[in-house]
């Protein structure tokens, strides 16, 4: 029964399984910078001040500083390397390595040398007009060489020759019709993204030069695979590999091989919104790619870690959470500083990623002894008629803590009141970071009609948050997250408030009840972040699908009656996963048994969970190798044009099916990942506020 079967993982991404550990930094470094570079424990940074005039005669002052990072991990000031005046009302830039800096202010690009006594500034051919550099690496940089209307369409490979002059080695240029956007550099290797100079036909593309000697050679042109009207935006290479950004299934990564440079997998941005994978930056190094992006749980853009297993295969395994947000970074062995102009953070990744694997208790075998519970409770597993559920019959105050002290944790469980105590606010809820009776957090569902969030500080509350949600006597699924700061109340999965406290860094998750009588089931801990999976890396099959992709719920009609299997999937390939939607049965076809509903764990056409509603059951199914087993079932009728709301989950070794928020079904899980979906045979449907995540 508690079997596991490991199956292959998808092209989409890397691998499979990993849940991503998350880094929050909320100390900025001293600089106030509008452009920084590190490398080891040296730090540039720019930034500009207005010293007077009015238009069109104003005045700036450009600096550059540099920092040191001493053993006690502070960065302090060193010394300003530049300060320049100017007429012209732009940024200075910096690039470096270990030893050169490319640093570009409105008069021109420096070249800066790493010397026994410290920085000094190199000299450059006074006849090389180049701009910003996009990249340094060793004693060799990459930059563009501006063009009169502003469209650079070509790059500059700059040395140092023996007579001590910083000089042009190579010319890289790029097709007519398109403008240079980014630029990465490896030993020998350069790659430049560039976009539609009109910005009207879908032609960015990503360009990859090799050095032979003397001269740099075109290796390969490369164009979005996915339709992305965004692409080549950031741009990374380091060896046989190159990894370029896109705005739909995710960054391309490619692959140097004996017949070139190919398309080998998509590195999506996970949880992140339709059409939002594109990269504001992307950094490869031998060990990780890091790239800043949108991120739904942090209603933010963080940074997104994910380590090289093969050339091919990455594995994601921490989100870097800076205050307020990430939208440039820059990576140094395990050191990453990111964050957005004026506040920057450093982020020094651990030797080990591993979180907390997911636990749930479902009391099929009882309560097991990972449950203290608390003064006055009364809880006792009983049979429901149905399913076991943890009972707390008498209307008192009670609740259970489980043994794990965790950091990050979000607690998800059924719940259904059975009576509240007369004229008072009683509630339900769940518990996070509880270290004693009077220091944690808790999220009620009140008697009330209102969900509320609050924190225990030496036995005195605080309210955080509070959203109205009916305290019917009937089933809800109530979550709390509490990830870093950040605190996240859901219900059926979907998030309905959030706050930042940094109050209490630790302790149990567990659940309560407040002067009430209650059930409780199928009670999922993990360790967070929640992960929407409805917007990564959409995919159809068969049947004519339509649909409406929007934040909070989409909408989705397969609109052939007689198509066979029809599918519409979602979401990377996740051990745990949920998909929801409200499933309504239009018309099928007469010549064999129609049916509607939800898929989980798809691994192929072959391989997956689902649950179908049928015109007279409701039926619980695996596809293991293109064999169907039934796994559990129950009468049902079903009502053409009647909307019916029904839940798919798969955690751990089990596979639950909830309609009108009511477990129905159940079964033992041995696929052991998959993605998420929809799906009709021989009938057209309607699925409406369609969401799927990981919990």
């Amino acid at each position: 029964m508690k079997s596991l079967l490991v199956l292959g993982a998808l092209f989409v991404c890397a691998t499979a399984f990993s849940r991503p550990l998350v880094i929050e930094n909320n100390s900025p470094l001293p600089p106030y910078a509008e452009d920084f570079a590190f490398a080891g424990d040296e730090m540039m940074g720019t930034h500009t001040a207005f010293t007077g005039g009015n238009p069109p005669d104003e005045e700036y002052d450009y600096f550059v500083d540099l920092y040191r990072r001493g053993s006690d991990g502070k960065w302090t000031f060193v010394q300003q390397l530049v300060r320049e005046h100017s007429t012209v009302d732009s940024s200075v830039r910096v690039s470096m390595s270990s030893t050169v800096a490319a640093i570009y202010t409105p008069n021109g690009l420096q070249i800066w040398e790493r010397t026994s006594s410290g920085w000094a500034r190199g000299k450059v051919d006074p006849a090389l007009s180049v701009g910003v550099a996009f990249d340094v690496v060793g004693n060799t940089v990459l930059a563009y060489i501006p063009e009169p209307d502003g469209c650079e369409q070509r790059a500059a490979v700059l040395t140092r020759g023996t007579n001590a002059v910083w000089g042009l080695s190579a010319e890289l240029d790029v097709p007519e019709g398109v403008c240079l956007t980014s630029g990465d550099l490896d030993n020998g290797r350069a790659i430049l993204g560039a976009q539609d100079r009109d910005d009207t036909i879908a032609i960015d593309r990503a360009f990859i030069f090799e050095q032979s000697g003397s001269t740099w050679n075109l290796a390969a042109t490369l164009s979005p695979n996915d339709g992305s009207a965004k692409f080549a935006r950031s741009v990374a290479i380091r060896g046989d590999v190159a990894i370029v950004s896109a705005n739909k299934r995710g960054s391309h990564v490619y692959e140097r091989s004996t017949a070139g440079w190919l398309l080998v997998a998509f590195l999506p941005n996970e949880d992140s919104y339709d059409g939002s994978q594109e990269d504001y930056e992307l950094q490869m190094t031998d060990e990780f790619v890091v790239k800043a992006g949108t991120n739904i749980n942090r209603q933010n853009s963080v940074g997104y870690v994910y380590r090289r297993l093969t050339n091919s295969t990455f594995e994601h395994v921490a989100n870097l959470a800076p205050k307020y947000g990430m939208s440039t970074l820059h990576v140094d062995g395990r050191r990453v500083i990111g964050g957005v102009v004026g506040g920057i953070f450093e982020f020094n990744l651990p030797t080990s990623f591993s979180v907390l694997t997911p636990v749930q208790d479902d009391f099929e075998s009882g309560a097991g002894a990972q449950w203290t519970q608390l003064p006055g409770s009364q809880f006792a597993v009983v049979n429901n008629g149905r399913t076991n559920v943890f009972r707390q019959s008498a209307v008192v105050d009670g609740g259970a803590i489980h043994s794990l002290d965790l950091t990050n944790q979000n607690v998800s469980a059924d719940f259904r009141p059975i009576a509240f105590q007369s004229g008072v606010d009683g509630w339900v809820g769940l518990v996070t970071r509880y270290t004693d009776s009077g220091n944690y957090y808790y999220v009620s569902l009140r008697s009330s009609g209102y969900l509320v969030l609050r924190k225990m500080v030496n036995g005195a509350f605080t309210e955080l948050a509070r959203v109205a949600v009916p305290a019917t006597l009937a089933w809800h699924r109530i979550g709390l997250e509490s990830t870093g700061t950040l605190h996240n109340i859901y219900v059926d999965g979907v998030r309905v408030a959030y706050v930042t406290d940094a109050t209490h860094k630790h302790g149990h998750p567990g659940f309560r009840v407040s002067r009430a009588s209650a059930d409780i089931d199928n009670i999922v801990v993990t360790p967070g972040p929640q992960a929407e999976q409805g917007y990564t890396d959409r995919v159809v099959s068969g049947g004519i699908w339509d649909g409406n992709w929007v934040r909070g719920g989409s909408t989705f009609i397969q609109t052939s009656p007689d198509a066979g299997d029809a599918r519409a999937l979602t979401g990377l390939p996740r051990k745990d996963g949920a998909v929801q939607a409200d499933v309504t049965f239009n018309s099928g076809s007469s010549t064999s048994t129609p049916w509607v509903g939800l898929i989980v764990r798809y691994v192929d056409a072959r391989n997956y969970y689902y649950v179908t509603m049928r015109a007279n059951e409701l039926s619980l199914r695996k596809l293991t190798n293109g064999a169907i087993t039934v796994l559990d079932s129950e009468p049902y009728t079903r009502q053409a044009g009647v909307p019916v709301k029904m839940r798919l989950e798969a955690v751990r070794d089990r596979v639950r099916v909830y309609v009108n928020d009511e477990l129905r079904l159940e079964g033992s899980a041995g696929i052991v990942a998959g993605k998420v979906g929809l799906m009709t045979y021989k009938a057209s449907a309607k699925f409406e506020n369609y969401y799927a995540y990981e919990p």
